[in-house]
């Protein structure tokens, strides 16, 4: 029975979890073998992309990916544990892992506490090549190129150098084994050569802890005079040099005699290398169908061996050759089983029964039948395998074992395989140049997808871009989310700006995209009625921390997916660059306005202010006049004088309430509530009529942004109760939304008339700049209205900050409220 460490999903498939480096190279390939074997058992499948633990530089920033890990998105973990700890030790490993959970785990080449452990025989494998070198070639002085001492496999093969040595006889010299290196950089192995040769000991042959320390070596050879392998022969380990991922740049020259220069040089001769090849495609299958059987509770080794293949080139002196000798015990196998043989297990597009079918026709033709059905089931047989990644060579050893079929030496035979030779490397050549215009279509797709992401202007114009690029990748779905201190969200929380399912974007609502970053999405969108795979990587400028995106497996190539990674990175900081940019210049500007209001608030105050407190200080004189002298028997002047001085007093009071308006000082210095206080006082003594704020003692924790646009919300709906609503009495209340913390809700509801909210009001603008004010803060302004009062409500999501950890919440403050 498959556990779900208590996910609310405990019945349905296991979601696994790979932590890894970037997907190139090596990495690449186990995880090709890991979502095969996903793929096949019907589980889904995330590969969190990040780095090596304490990384130099700002590598380390992609290790955020890591906390994103939880029992809550993976039911298990395979750990590429050579890999994430090149840089520290077991415990470090077993730090990180232990921040997940109960979560069972299976770790890749290096142990990891009681985790179930997939290695590769790196000893045997190191030791047959070795051996090679000794039997095949008679070399006796071998040099070997360490590996760093902090990668377990790099030891064992320095062990099966040795076994094989000892094996044969033979002693092993200190002065022609390096010193373990620092780190695996090809340009110590490149010195490691030179000061050997420079210190007179030459040897036979060089073995190198892997294919970038060989590369590195013939690099230094050559540059010392010395030929591979009539000199000095060479062998490697890994079957993989990662010569796309080295920094290089391209000597002018055609065909092979362009050279590759890097500080190591990389010539076409270190293509055709002697190695061991490395089975990191079959570890990651291994490492999946472990992983689930530790699911599923069944008894699971310790230790899984994967065993590793001598590949023979021609940099230890081997030529090609035609044998179809098979591995030992197989001598009575028939001249089909050979033809089988030949070819290695990745072919397995092919039909059971190709050899059968590929020697009778051929047989068939030599005796006299029409060539063309051998040609043309050659050609298919050719073009299936070498999609599923054959080796031409394989193939040339096939035609050998079909010639050999043959006894005599007909002109019949001889033209028929010189047809089959034709045909194979036509096709051979056919296939490649279809790879290369793909693989140059691919870049070039990649290029302009990156073009379009990086000078998009803001973050929809960003998810709208990359919506568009997808399908030009094949990528059937993805999501892009940035951390919460990048989108004006709590620091503790993510905003999903794109969801891409099915080959289409998906509309989320506001409300629903703000979501904890542990959950990966927010929502059940991983649950999912057919089994997916995940790409995880992180999105980061230098130390900077941007978000995180998730691609679904499309084309499964891996550099596509970095290079995506890398462009949405660039365009997500150069967004944001812009919007601060912007931000910059808005409150610049917003300054130059406010300066210009205060000056103009201090002109109406120093003038026309003080000239209506004046007129209004003359006109009592001339009451107080007219009565102590009597003058006014009627009454009329003394009743023009009173009408006068109420007339300036609202005009001053107008006065005062507009220079507020102008320049709210209480605002900045004391808060939204206080100035709404202030304002709501002043208002209240100029219409004589009831006005209530109810909104704690506390501010409320509102950027600079929120209160004034808030504040002139509520200015214009209590304009609108005095002037057109005839009301007697208006309460204003401020409070944090109950059952959603950090919403902001402001209300501004009257006993007046009320109005028809819907219908047009030519002129008046009021309602629709309430409405605009309310959607910049990415809330929303609803309008109740009856005979009997309206209410004026808006409603703004994640603007309440929280509390500052260590931070006290005033008593009868509103909760969540920040203290001051």
């Amino acid at each position: 029975m498959i556990t779900t460490n208590g996910r609310p999903d405990g019945a349905r498939r296991p979601v696994l979890g790979m932590l890894t480096q970037e997907l190139l190279e090596l990495v690449s390939e186990q995880w090709l073998g890991a979502i095969d074997a996903a793929a096949d058992h019907g589980c889904d499948f995330i590969c969190f992309c990040g780095g090596a633990l304490d990384a130099p530089g700002f590598g380390k920033q992609a290790n955020a990916i890591y906390d994103l890990v939880s029992d809550e998105t993976v039911d298990g973990l395979i750990v590429w544990t050579s890999l994430l700890g090149i840089n520290v030790g077991a415990d470090r490993l077993a730090e990180l892992c232990g921040r997940f959970g109960p979560v069972p785990t299976v770790s890749v080449e290096q142990p990891l506490g009681p985790a179930p452990v997939i290695l590769m025989d790196n000893r045997q494998g190191m030791s047959s090549v070795v051996t090679h070198l000794i039997e095949a070639h008679g070399h006796r002085r071998i040099a070997f190129i360490s590996g760093p001492t902090n990668h377990d496999g790099a030891g064992e093969r320095y062990q099966g150098y040795r076994d094989a040595l000892a094996a044969h006889g033979l002693v092993e010299h200190p002065e022609l084994v390096s010193a373990p290196a620092s780190a695996w950089i090809p340009e110590e192995a490149a010195a490691a050569v030179t000061r050997m040769l420079a210190q007179g000991q030459r040897p036979d042959a060089v073995v190198a802890a892997n294919d970038d320390f060989a590369v590195a070596v013939l690099s230094a050879l050559a540059t010392a005079g010395m030929r591979t392998p009539e000199d000095i022969a060479v062998v490697g380990f890994d079957d993989f040099a990662n010569m796309y991922t080295n920094d290089f740049s391209v000597d002018r020259g055609t065909g092979e005699t362009g050279v590759v220069r890097q500080t190591v040089n990389v010539s076409a001769g270190a293509l055709s290398l002697t190695t061991v090849h490395a089975p990191f495609r079959e570890m990651g299958r291994y490492a999946v169908q472990t992983l689930l059987a530790l699911l599923h509770g069944e008894p699971v080794p310790p230790t899984v061996m994967v065993p590793t293949e001598l590949i023979v080139r021609h940099s230890c002196g081997c030529r090609p050759t035609a044998s179809l000798s098979g591995p030992a015990g197989t001598a009575g196998a028939g001249p089909h089983d050979h033809l089988r043989q030949a070819l290695m297990q990745r072919s397995t597009g092919l039909p059971a029964d190709w050899p059968d079918m590929l020697a009778t026709l051929f047989v068939g033709a030599v005796d006299g039948q029409s060539p063309e059905a051998f040609l043309r089931r050659l050609e298919e047989l050719v073009q299936l395998s070498l999609t599923d990644g054959e080796s031409v060579d394989n193939w040339w050893r096939v035609l050998f074992g079909l010639r050999e079929l043959v006894a005599d030496d007909t002109g019949r035979a001889e033209q028929l395989w010189l047809q089959a030779q034709m045909l194979l490397s036509e096709t051979a050549e056919r296939y490649w140049r279809y790879g290369d215009v793909l693989a140059h279509k691919r870049n070039q797709i990649v290029r302009e997808v990156g073009q379009e992401l990086i000078t998009a202007p803001d973050l929809d114009s960003l998810a709208r871009a990359l919506a568009g690029q997808l399908p030009r990748l094949g990528v059937p779905g993805c999501y892009l989310v940035a951390y919460g201190s990048t989108v004006d969200t709590p620091t503790d929380r993510s905003r999903l700006l794109l969801a891409y399912e099915n080959g289409a974007p998906v509309e989320v609502p506001p409300d629903g995209a703000v979501f904890d970053p542990v959950r990966l999405v927010p929502g059940d969108r991983l649950r999912r009625a057919m089994p997916y795979s995940m790409v995880a990587a992180p999105l980061y400028f230098r130390e900077q921390q941007l978000g995180f995106v998730l691609f679904e497996l499309g084309p499964p190539i891996g550099w596509m997916y970095v290079a995506l990674q890398e462009q949405l990175a660039s365009a997500l900081h150069r967004v944001f660059l812009v919007e601060r940019e912007r931000a910059a210049s808005a409150a610049v500007a917003e300054a130059h306005r406010r300066e210009e209001r205060h000056r103009l608030a201090g002109e109406l105050h120093d003038s026309v202010s003080q000239a209506l407190f004046s007129m209004n200080l003359h006109v009592r004189a001339v009451e107080l006049a007219v009565r102590r002298q009597g003058a006014d028997e009627e009454g009329r002047v003394t009743r023009g004088l009173a009408e006068l001085r109420v007339l300036t007093q609202g005009a001053l009071a107008e006065m005062r309430a507009l220079i507020f308006q102008l320049r709210p000082d209480g605002l900045h210095e004391e808060g939204l509530v206080a100035a709404v206080r202030r304002h709501a006082a002043a208002v209240a003594a100029r219409e004589e009529f009831e006005i209530h704020v109810q909104g704690g003692a506390d501010r409320l924790p509102l950027d600079e942004q929120a209160e004034r646009e808030l504040l002139r919300v509520v200015q214009e709906a209590l304009h609108n109760s005095v002037k057109h609503a005839r009301a007697g009495r208006v309460d204003i209340r401020l409070h944090e939304a109950s059952g959603a913390a950090g919403t902001l809700v402001v209300e501004v509801a009257d006993d007046g008339v009320g109005f028809d909210p819907q219908a047009p009001y030519p002129g008046h603008l009021g309602l629709a700049g309430m409405r605009e004010r309310a959607e910049r803060l990415g809330g929303r302004l609803s309008v109740d209205s009856s005979p009997a009062g309206t209410t004026v409500r808006v409603i703004v999501p994640d603007v309440l900050s929280p509390p500052l950890p260590g931070e006290a919440t005033t008593t009868g403050g509103t909760p969540g409220r920040r203290s001051t």
